[in-house]
């Protein structure tokens, strides 16, 4: 028959068995401890980028491609429809305002200068002509009108006489009538001559006016020709050095072509394209920064060309000095197009571990450990990115890309002293 089991009996093996129970626990959470800790790779630092969260002022930018193109270039063209004769300079030769770059046939121009010389000399002649005509005209109406004046005064002083003879009984009143018609015819001849004379000086003045105008149309039209001839001759109305030759020797060549271009090579500007997307990041007046020869030069967008050409939108930099050395025509620079200036910022420096703003998975320092911390990072400029959270300054980064390629899926890693 079975006995009962004594209370202290079952006090002692429940105890037992709790204290089974946890040993084995804390076995287990050992094992979890130790054993991670035992397959946590070891990685060699100086292989990889190491930096220090730090605080700072940042300028934050968009980068964007750009060519160095000459501010003044003149396209130079054919005045007249000829043919070209020789070519006097090849590009990349140096000319100033008196070089002729391109010889042209100018025969017929000349012998059209000479027709027109001769012309206005012509009208020159006629109009010498005319003012000896028109005074030899003048002296003769004035020499009527003083003897037409004279008759008249003679015959006034008769018609006087005549009455004064009359009231004397010295001659007849038919007498006196006669010498009075006559007065009269005389004054109104004179007066015609008057008038006459009066009309004559109006028809003078614009006789020579009409004559002068025409001369002075010939002589435009011989100025215009002259002109025509120097800019035939195909020089730059600016100092620089030839980019283009557009004709060849024989070639015709038509009234306004363009047979060659000139650029001034001491100062430059930067012409620059930005994705329509990004239309919102770049405006009038904003200060740029273009990278050239490890050098960095600063300046402004000037203008923007409106419309979008293969998707992108042109812009210029001008720059604060343009005359640096390093500018060569054509040449490609990066231009980068300032944003905003953060000041006393939390920052890391910038490097290929960066895709952009927002969350990031960075491998910090901890000790003997690298831990991978949640992080959300912003805007960057060229040497820093900004860190908006998950980090603080004094706190070392990897920031090279390499250890997140090899490690993606890892926490923590070791890393050798």
């Amino acid at each position: 028959m079975d006995r009962e089991l004594s209370k202290s009996y079952l006090r002692k093996r429940n105890i037992r068995r709790w204290i089974s129970g946890l040993a084995i626990l804390l076995v287990f959470v050992g094992l979890f401890l130790i054993v991670p800790s035992f397959m946590e790779p070891t990685v060699d630092l100086e292989k990889y980028r190491l930096a220090e969260v730090s605080r700072g002022d940042i300028i934050t930018s968009v980068s964007t491609n750009g060519k160095v193109e000459p501010v003044y270039q003149e396209v130079i063209t054919s005045p007249v429809h000829t043919k070209v004769r020789a070519i006097l300079h090849h590009p990349g030769d140096t000319v100033d305002t008196t070089t002729s770059l391109i010889a042209l046939d100018l025969a017929a121009l000349r012998r059209r200068f000479q027709t027109v010389k001769h012309e206005v000399a012509l009208k020159e002649n006629q109009v010498e002509r005319k003012r000896e005509e028109l005074r030899e005209r003048r002296l003769r109406l004035q020499a009527d009108l003083r003897s037409d004046s004279l008759q008249t005064e003679r015959l006034k002083a008769r018609y006087e006489k005549e009455k004064e003879l009359l009231d004397i009984g010295g001659t007849s009143r038919e007498t006196v009538e006669q010498t009075r018609i006559d007065y009269r015819l005389s004054r109104l001849e004179q007066q015609k001559l008057q008038q006459e004379y009066a009309s004559f000086k109006r028809m003078i003045t614009l006789d020579l006016s009409s004559l002068n105008l025409e001369m002075a149309m010939k002589r435009q039209e011989m100025t215009e020709m002259r002109e025509l001839l120097d800019q035939a001759r195909i020089k730059p109305s600016l100092c620089g050095v030839i980019t283009r030759i557009g004709v060849t020797p024989g070639e015709s060549v038509a009234a306004g072509q363009e047979v060659a271009r000139v650029s001034n090579l001491y100062v430059f500007r930067i012409r620059g394209k930005i994705p329509d997307k990004m239309v919102d990041r770049v405006y009038s007046g904003q200060h740029a920064q273009v990278l050239i020869n490890d050098t960095t030069l600063q300046g402004r967008v000037s203008s923007l060309t409106p419309g979008v050409e293969h998707g992108d939108i042109e812009y210029s930099v001008k720059l604060n000095s343009s005359s640096y050395p390093g500018l060569k025509a054509k040449k490609h620079v990066e231009i980068r197009l300032i944003q905003q200036q953060l000041n006393d910022t939390l920052r890391i420096p910038n490097a290929n571990y960066y895709q952009g703003a927002g969350r990031a998975e960075l491998f910090v320092m901890n000790g003997g450990e690298l831990l991978r911390r949640q992080v959300r990072l912003g805007s960057c400029s060229y040497d820093y990115v900004v860190v908006k959270s998950g980090l603080k300054a004094g706190d070392q980064v990897v920031i090279s890309s390499a250890l997140y390629r090899e490690y993606p899926d890892h926490q923590r890693l070791k890393w050798k002293k």
